[in-house]
């Protein structure tokens, strides 16, 4: 099983999504329910299509992150992919409480590949208020 290596985590400012930050040890909560492994993939796959957004804006602009990055909602130029990315992760967080400050991990029955996500980091991305 190989773990999925996220391409975007500091370009996006989710710096502990899919990582496991050193500065305390986590325990990992391995996820075997279909339902949960769907919910926990619609987060991943909403924050695919942001991090898609964000790399493309990169590109298209020499290197450059101006204008690109998604610090919060209201500085995120990909307003309805930043909106979806917070949406799944609430709905994940409402159906399941206790992956609130948890690192899930998950394997799709039809990919030999294993997700790490860091719920944790997402409340604190997710929980960020717009700068005045």
């Amino acid at each position: 099983m190989k773990s999925v290596r996220f391409p975007w985590p500091t370009v996006l400012l989710f710096g502990s999504i899919g990582l496991v930050s050193g500065a305390a040890a986590v325990e990992t909560l391995t996820l075997e329910n279909e339902t949960e492994i769907e919910t926990a993939a619609a987060v991943s796959d909403a924050i695919d299509r942001l991090s898609e957004k964000v790399m493309t804006c990169i590109e298209n602009n020499g290197g450059g992150t101006e204008g690109c990055l998604c610090v919060d909602e209201c500085s995120c130029e990909f307003e309805d992919d930043y909106m979806a990315a917070k949406e799944a992760y609430q709905t994940a967080v409402a159906a399941y409480p206790h992956w609130e400050d948890e690192v899930v991990f998950y394997q799709k029955e039809s990919d030999s590949t294993g997700y790490n996500l860091d719920f944790e980091g997402l409340k604190s991305q997710f929980g960020a208020s717009c700068e005045p």
